[in-house]
């Protein structure tokens, strides 16, 4: 079993069809159908039923699908991280948020709970009005800004 038939087979369980899969993974239907085919010959069992109008999980592919997914998610934060330290890009995010009351100070508490769950990232977070935000990530100071109105004042 490879990373690439896992792969294949998530992306088309969500997608619906095999097509839709493909577009997502960027390569042809005909390499997904194949990826597919020898990862089912592998483990002895269909994955999807065909149907005229897409595919759908088999009870042993919907296990798998539920099973894979937080492994498949978690092995791409993993590599993400990788990437990161080999090419020296910090684990420093500076956030903004528009002042929304309650709703500020409840994205602060997540930001807080998941800088204690991954200690390699720092956040700092920042309560800030748009036109400040607007300038702070046109000049690279800010990695995201998080509005309560759909732009930019």
């Amino acid at each position: 079993m490879t990373f690439h038939q896992v792969e294949c087979f998530l992306e088309t369980a969500k997608a619906g069809t095999i097509s839709r899969g493909a577009e997502r993974l960027f390569i042809t239907q005909q390499a997904v159908s194949s990826q597919l085919k020898s990862l089912e010959q592998e483990l002895g069992f269909p994955l999807f039923q065909r149907e005229n109008k897409g595919v759908s999980l088999t009870p042993e592919g919907a296990l798998l699908c539920e099973e894979w997914t937080p492994l498949w998610e978690r092995l791409q934060i993993s590599i993400d991280r990788a990437r990161d330290i080999h090419i020296g890009r910090s684990a420093h995010i500076q956030i903004a948020v528009e002042d929304m009351g309650k709703c500020s100070e409840d994205l602060l508490a997540a930001f807080t709970d998941y800088e204690e769950r991954y200690k390699k990232v720092s956040i700092d977070f920042e309560i800030s009005s748009p036109r400040q935000m607007l300038s702070q990530l046109e000049s690279g100071r800010l990695d995201m800004a998080i509005l309560y109105e759909s732009e930019f004042q």
